[in-house]
């Protein structure tokens, strides 16, 4: 008997994007090691401008490439316009007047190449994964005409986003989200209150709607050097920044308050992203610039080596103190690397917010709303200064993928029964 075949859609894939890809291949990855024959259809990584190596790593799971078409649209690729300045100027005029989506030529590859793979092998489920949400209604339609079943994975809210800028397409989307979401066998998204609103807006898909987290792979982490048992005072945030929502603005403001206290001598706190600007101007507005260091963007081995040697790494959801159902469904990946990482972790989220409750059950930091900032700058000095306080992370294993694909396994299987 044949393993039961698979068919994963993602535009976002290992060494493409390692942020928005890594869930996509943590599924590939441990479904092939359930039994699954699993195939990936991703763009080919040499298309982008910058050097992103081969994905090496041994995997349990086919790849299949596809070309880009339109790839002036999107900076990031290898085109004919090589301006980077003129790309973004086409890339933003399409956006504004014909539709924010620009991946829109990946689609016209993508239909190809199901056409193709589709022909050639029987497959008993298709799951595709958005953002972009477009390839949602590219597979709709294959697996419509072809009677195969889909998954639909939402790593972001669509329709419901809440850094969603403009409403000037939100008729379509939702149109289109609606009869997607609608015919799929089974929808998956990141955290319970993503699923609750989806619930409250579309409940007719109650019973097939699942949370999936975007958990860690212990494989990450194995080859990487033990973590000191006395760390740096070094304070660590990775990644980008939606103002004013999500600042790092609480966290500069504790320094100010940490600079004037003896215990904390040599305290530092590292950027590592593109977002230098915001970090910068912050610091410059508290008079701590001498305790902030940009570093930029790094590869992943880089920043996971300053973590295991900073006593805490920062993650903020949202630094308002109340919060609405889709902000309190942000889970961001970075918490799912500390927690592999075993990096105690120091949370700015709403009260009541999804990633709260990750570190209830992992024991693996502490949450604040962005208007504490008295207590961030204690809870800094205890753990980074008096090593007062100690997380046992026992629980972190609840979101490693080997334990999360379980899951995923069992509704994927309760699909092929149905049919």
């Amino acid at each position: 008997m044949r393993s039961p075949r698979i068919l994963v859609v993602t535009r976002h894939f290992p060494p493409f994007s390692f942020v928005a890809g890594n869930r996509l291949k943590n599924i590939a990855k441990y479904l092939g090691q359930l039994g699954w024959d699993v195939t990936v259809i991703t763009p080919n990584p040499n298309l982008s401008r910058y050097d992103l190596g081969n994905f090496r790593e041994i995997r349990d799971f086919n790849l299949i490439y596809t070309d880009h078409f339109l790839k002036f649209l999107t900076p990031s690729l290898r085109s004919s316009i090589e301006n980077t300045t003129i790309k973004r100027l086409i890339s933003g005029m399409y956006r504004r007047f014909i539709y924010n989506d620009i991946y829109i030529g990946w689609y016209l590859n993508l239909s190809y190449t199901l056409h193709k793979e589709i022909k050639k092998k029987k497959y008993n489920v298709i799951l595709v994964s958005g953002p972009p949400f477009l390839s949602f209604l590219v597979v709709y339609f294959f697996a419509r005409r072809e009677n195969i079943p889909y998954v639909v994975d939402y790593r972001d809210l669509w329709v419901f986003n809440p850094h969603r800028i403009s409403s000037k397409y939100l008729k379509f989307d939702r149109a289109v989200e609606k009869l997607v979401i609608k015919n799929a066998s089974l929808v998956l998204t990141v955290s319970e209150s993503c699923k609750n609103l989806m619930m409250q807006e579309y409940p007719f898909i109650s019973e097939k709607l699942k949370v999936l987290f975007n958990g860690f792979d212990p494989d990450d982490f194995d080859n990487l050097p033990n973590s000191r048992s006395s760390r740096d005072r070094h304070i660590i945030y990775a990644g980008s920044f939606h103002l004013p929502k999500r600042s790092i603005t609480p966290i500069i403001r504790a320094l100010n308050i940490l600079k004037g206290r003896s215990s904390c001598n040599n305290i530092k706190f590292y950027y590592f992203g593109n977002n230098a600007s915001h970090v910068l101007n912050e610091a410059d507005r508290e008079g701590v610039r001498n305790l902030v260091e940009v570093k930029g963007v790094v590869n992943k081995k880089e920043l996971y080596n300053a973590l295991l040697n900073s006593c805490l790494g920062v993650v903020i959801t949202s630094v308002y103190p109340t919060a609405s159902l889709a902000d309190r469904g942000i889970v961001t990946g970075k918490i799912f690397e500390l927690l592999g990482l075993k990096v105690p972790i120091l949370l700015i989220a709403p009260p009541g917010s999804d990633a709260r409750k990750v570190l209830e059950v992992s024991n693996a930091g502490t949450a604040f709303t962005g208007e504490e900032i008295k207590k961030i700058a204690n809870f800094i000095e205890d753990v980074c200064c008096n090593s007062g306080i100690n997380f046992t992370f026992e629980g972190r294993n609840e979101y490693s993928w080997p334990k999360l694909i379980k899951s995923l396994d069992g509704h994927l299987k309760n699909i092929l029964k149905q049919r």
